[in-house]
């Protein structure tokens, strides 16, 4: 089971349980159905589950480890109160909702409506504040870089006009647009940017906030129009900057 059939000389990836029945009887000679071999295959401990895309190949081992290391300090001083540290992304919401498991009864599968193909979609822009949980955000009509500079004047000059802040950001290229640096630049004397290496989003804590968003925005639900979607969305948001609200995604922090 811990092997890739392709390693075998199967023109196939994975395994089911009839692809593994005919595996055995080749081998062995002897014949499981696929139903016994469910049954052996759970008292063995194995489930039947999706796999998840795994980027280590595609990341820089050392640079991740060592990124690691620097934002649990800069975690712990924004914990102290000296500066505001923020996780800065971009996601999109959209009518074709996210599918995630649930409790239904066995043998009735629950269905869901499906949408009817239209596009309706909603670009977020956030800053997810580390030491308090709230979160500030914009809806934007594309991911360009005008708008994330707009976005970032917001929270630089009317949210926080005044304190020092850290922004954790990824090298998305509208990140790193000329007209996103000058931006920057701007605020220099109380702006540092922490750059994360490449393809480690699992370092960047406000996608946890977005699985969030969309776990008890929009999975599993059909909405018949994109104002719905809105409202949904909106909802999640404004509990997320009520403080105690049940909610609100709150990280462990070190103190």
């Amino acid at each position: 089971m811990e092997q890739n059939p392709r390693s075998l000389g199967y023109r196939f990836s994975l395994w089911t349980t009839e692809r593994l029945s005919q595996h055995l009887t080749e081998k062995t000679g002897i014949r499981l159905s696929a139903e016994c071999l469910r049954v052996l295959m759970r008292e063995r401990g194995y489930g039947y589950r999706r796999p998840k895309a795994d980027l280590k190949l595609l990341q820089n081992a050392e640079a991740r480890a060592e990124a690691e290391v620097q934002l649990e300090a800069l975690k712990k001083k924004a914990e102290s109160g000296d500066f505001e540290l923020f996780f800065v992304d971009e996601s999109t919401v959209n009518l074709e909702f996210p599918i995630r498991a649930g409790w239904m009864s066995r043998g009735r599968q629950k269905r869901l409506d499906a949408p009817s193909g239209a596009q309706g979609f909603y670009q977020v822009v956030g800053a997810y504040h580390w030491r308090c949980d709230p979160i500030c955000y914009r809806f934007i009509e594309h991911k360009k870089s005008v708008r994330f500079v707009e976005f970032l004047d917001h929270l630089m000059m009317t949210v926080y006009p005044n304190s020092k802040v850290v922004f954790v950001m990824d090298n998305a290229p509208y990140h790193r647009s000329k007209m996103v640096t000058a931006a920057l630049s701007l605020f220099e004397h109380r702006l540092e940017v922490f750059w994360l290496p490449p393809y480690c989003p699992v370092l960047k804590m406000i996608e946890r906030f977005w699985k969030h968003l969309k776990d008890l925005a929009t999975a599993n639900g059909f909405f018949k129009s994109s104002f719905a979607l809105l409202k949904s969305i909106e909802r999640v948001l404004e509990a997320q900057n009520t403080p105690k609200h049940p909610l609100r995604l709150v990280f462990t922090k070190s103190l």
